[in-house]
């Protein structure tokens, strides 16, 4: 803030100053500045115009309040074809983000009719440029089966107050923002999670059901596997007759792939009858032995898959299965925004 202070003056030929006036323009000054921090005790008095746009720009109380009282939310399965972001406020059917140049943007919609804000839709194609505004998969993409999504808000440029839930195969990592920049917009878009499409087995093409909590998922579709039961989560392997499975980490978004922003995961580890000698897991670059057991065993466990997992028997082949059940993100750490 300036202060500009000028005093009139019309100078006519063999005026004199008086003492009185030599320092009039001081006290003048003084005495402004006195009134206006007098009425900036507080400072609810100085309002301030517009949220800050540069790095030295003063700050809004409501751009502050925004890092206060902001929680990024999670996403929610609603179908196997439609995912939406929760109701993170006290408003209903309202959700708020905050984007990384600190606009927080909300949209109210009741996800039971429409999917333009908060519901993606996995067949639609996500608009926020021109047009009308949708959620859905990135332009240029497709639903395939047995793939992972990574789904983001971004900001709409059709109507500055709004986002839409986009879909695309363009994983959080470092090496993407360029990516990501380019064609989300640069402050333009907050990672919210993963989606998987396809279970590898007998639904191939339908978002699996999970339950997100922070930036822990746990897969709760079922799927019918060989050891004698059922299981949840998406099939890495699974033999009628065998004596050992080896699921190989490889980072990606195709079906035996694992995005990696993904840090842990927790694997389901199923045995038939038959076998009498112990289980051997291997995952976290270490083994896990499991007791001897003889009937069907089925157990789980968390490691970080940066190489083999592995489940190995006794001699005799019986049904093996290997399915993973849940993961870790770790883009979505700890803070409202990390890593952006």
């Amino acid at each position: 803030m300036a202060l500009n202070l000028t005093k009139s003056h019309t100078a006519v030929a063999g005026d004199t100053i008086p003492a009185s006036g030599i320092n009039t323009n001081f006290d003048d000054l003084y005495n402004a500045f006195s009134g206006l921090e007098a009425a900036t005790a507080s400072m609810s008095k100085l309002p301030l115009d517009a949220d800050p746009t540069s790095a030295l720009y003063a700050a809004t109380k409501q751009y502050v309040d925004h890092y206060g009282a902001y929680r990024r939310p999670v996403l929610e399965y609603v179908s196997t074809t439609t995912v939406r972001v929760e109701n993170n406020t006290g408003t209903a059917n309202q959700t708020s983000i905050l984007f990384p140049d600190g606009n927080l943007r909300s949209v109210t919609e009741n996800t039971g009719s429409t999917h333009k804000y908060r519901l993606f839709t996995i067949s639609a194609t996500a608009e926020f440029t021109t047009g009308t505004e949708d959620s859905g998969l990135y332009t240029g993409l497709s639903e395939e089966t047995n793939t992972w999504y990574a789904i983001y808000a971004v900001k709409s440029t059709i109507n500055t107050a709004n986002f839409v839930l986009v879909g695309t195969k363009t994983l959080p990592i470092q090496a993407n923002y360029s990516t990501l920049n380019t064609n989300l917009g640069t402050n333009g878009w907050v990672y919210l999670g993963l989606i998987r499409n396809g279970d590898n087995s007998a639904a191939t093409g339908d978002i699996c059901s999970f339950r997100m909590c922070g930036n822990t998922t746990f897969l709760t579709n079922t799927v019918t596997v060989n050891y004698g039961g059922t299981a949840c989560g998406v099939i890495w392997s699974s033999s009628a007759s065998d004596v050992a499975q080896t699921w190989t980490y490889a980072a990606g978004t195709a079906n035996l792939e694992l995005p990696n922003n993904i840090s842990f995961v927790n694997v389901f580890f199923g045995r038939g009858a038959g076998a009498t000698a112990k289980d051997y897991v291997t995952i976290m670059n270490g083994t896990a032995n499991r007791a001897n057991l003889t009937g069907r065993v089925a157990f789980s466990s968390w490691g970080v898959p940066n190489g083999d997992v592995s489940h190995t028997t006794d001699t005799t082949a019986v049904p093996m299965d290997i399915v993973l059940k849940g993961f870790m993100d770790i883009v979505l750490g700890v803070g409202s925004n990390p890593m952006l």
